[in-house]
């Protein structure tokens, strides 16, 4: 399954320059190994309990979730999950009873009842959101701020996040459908303890950049980062047009040039899809990955936006990273010659990074100007991208340790201790690795004389 094959090749995306991985929701769907995790049933199931047709989600079993999530992060990588908090599915009239840790009784953490969901009586009224026009109802829409006994939805999801939060050790989170989510909700969970100090971003399905900023700026208090659709859509269209588009638009495509720091661009869908063929990484994006954590840093300056076909911007540097100049030809018959000023300096050296063109190195003019030309666009290979000689730099990595906490508890998916053996689960490490375990018990109702043992076994080799 998915988590077990990105466990095994880590190594393979660091090495191409990816810095993090986004995985699906942890939480199993109502539809089980067929769900994509968005008809979220149980918030204590990642695939851990024997319920909705069976006990992997999609992507795999508990354990493997572990391993990946340990996995990418030893080699130098963050890890985002998909948190899932405006729906749910799998009811029976409204009614959620999920398992609990012995998987017989329907006694598991964090039921719900109709109250707690919007509709007509016995439901409640919809929340207060930052869209209700695009508060579209996926499943049984939670109600956080009318749910009933009041406080009860907003105190449990938190609870829940922060328990997914410290059991898989992940780096951050990816919130879905924040514009149909109530804001104090969303952002009062990212506040919480075990969420604080974590990168999140949020999928708001809009493309006007009042509301973003209404969001991130009044509602988040700029607490998240948001998922950039005006680019996505925009550069989709650039894509499709047939040569058909006036290419100076880039200046100003969508929300990263309002707030570069607080954009996710992106150009397909961040919500898992489950269709064959659909989980692809193209070899043709390495090089341009390299280019990006590299050179690509610094303000963003249109160099050329009033022409028809040819767009060209720099990148003047910062950080250690010296900047670039990134020229697009949308002609699809014809090459292009454009000059344009650049901060390289007069009579520099720059090396161009794609190979897509005829050019190794050339040289900036008495001006600082450079002079270049474009291939035409031919299956998307017509850009350039110009920078300082700065040689061949591997990515390198270093090992980074994970932290995962396993909860024993009758309402969720580990068991509380009882007499004799019990296998609390599957710690994942390479050979030589320091282990430090800590184990913290919770004693009212125990004999005095009660003693616990932490036994650590091997049972299990991936290689």
């Amino acid at each position: 399954m998915a988590y077990e094959r990105i466990a095994r090749a880590p190594r393979k995306y660091c090495e191409a320059g990816f810095t993090a991985v986004l995985l699906p929701p942890f939480t199993k769907g109502a539809a089980g190994a067929a769900s994509g995790g968005y008809d979220k049933f149980n918030d204590y199931d990642i695939g851990s309990k024997d319920q909705c047709l069976g006990t992997p989600t999609a992507f795999g079993t508990a354990e493997m979730l572990r391993l990946c999530v340990a996995q990418i992060r030893a080699h130098q990588m963050q890890v985002y999950g998909d948190l899932v908090l405006h729906q749910y599915g799998g009811d029976v009239e409204g009614v959620y009873a999920p398992l609990g840790a012995v998987g017989i009784s329907r006694n598991g953490r964090f039921p719900k009842h109709p109250s707690r969901f919007v509709g007509a009586p016995p439901r409640v009224p919809a929340d207060p959101v930052p869209d209700s026009t695009g508060n579209f109802a996926f499943g049984d829409v939670a109600a956080y701020v009318h749910a009933i006994p009041a406080g009860i939805m907003c105190e449990g999801a938190i609870q829940a996040a922060g328990w997914l939060t410290r059991t898989t050790g992940v780096d951050g989170w990816r919130v879905d459908e924040v514009q149909g989510t109530n804001a104090a909700l969303v952002h009062d969970l990212l506040q919480s303890d075990a969420l604080r100090e974590m990168w999140a971003f949020g999928e708001y399905f809009d493309t006007t950049a009042s509301q973003l900023s209404t969001w991130i700026d009044a509602l988040m208090q700029r607490r998240t980062a948001v998922l950039d659709f005006g680019f996505k859509f925009n550069v989709g269209n650039l894509c499709n047009n047939c040569s058909r588009i006036w290419m100076g638009q880039l200046a100003a495509i969508s929300y990263c040039n309002v707030d570069p720091a607080k954009a996710v661009t992106f150009v397909e869908s961040a919500d898992t899809d489950n269709s064959p063929g659909e989980q692809v990484v193209w070899n043709t994006i390495n090089n341009l990955i390299w280019i990006h954590e590299n050179l690509a840093n610094g303000d963003f300056v249109p160099r050329l936006d009033t022409d028809a076909q040819v767009f060209v911007h720099e990148r003047i540097g910062s950080d250690g990273r010296p900047g670039c100049v990134c020229a697009f030809n949308n002609d699809q018959w014809n090459a292009c010659t454009r000059t344009v000023q650049t901060v390289f300096g007069p009579n520099q050296e720059v090396h161009e990074y794609t190979g897509n063109g005829s050019y190794r190195n050339i040289w900036t003019d008495g001006q600082g100007r450079l002079t270049f030309t474009v291939p035409r666009n031919d299956n998307g290979m017509s850009y350039l991208v110009f920078g300082k000689p700065i040689g061949n730099v591997a990515f390198g990595w270093h090992s980074r340790s994970t932290t995962q906490t396993f909860f024993g508890a009758v309402d969720l998916d580990i068991p509380p201790l009882r007499d004799g053996e019990c296998d609390v689960g599957w710690i994942w490490c390479a050979a030589g690795t320091r282990l430090s375990a800590m184990l913290t018990l919770e004693r009212a109702g125990w004999n005095a004389l009660s003693t616990v043992w932490l036994v650590p076994r091997v049972i299990h080799n991936v290689g």
